[in-house]
């Protein structure tokens, strides 16, 4: 039985590489049919707005306004807005949740 189980478990973890390996590159392709220039934002400052945080916060460049959002990163937010997410953040960094905002 332990043989068996030790089949699956390295079944399971090459079907795992396999897919991650497929979605990054269909995720890979998919940016470069989409990709356009990069656009470079002169004299940009930072707008003060109560929904900044460490992964998104709000910007001027001239007269538009811009909200940008940093995407696979992940800062404790910054207000009580959003109960669960704080608790969630709070036992990720191992911390309580008045520590957390």
């Amino acid at each position: 039985m332990i043989f068996r189980s030790s089949i699956f478990a390295r079944v399971g973890v090459n079907a795992l590489v396999a897919f991650v390996a497929l979605w990054a590159a269909v995720v890979t392709l998919a940016a470069r049919d989409g990709s356009k220039q990069w656009i470079v934002l002169n004299n940009c400052r930072l707008i003060a707005n109560p929904a900044n945080d460490g992964d998104s916060f709000h910007a001027s460049a001239g007269a538009k306004e811009y909200i940008f959002r940093l995407y696979l990163v992940d800062a404790p937010e910054t207000d009580e807005m959003t109960p669960g997410r704080l608790v969630e953040q709070a036992k990720y960094f191992g911390i309580s949740v008045p520590q957390a905002i």
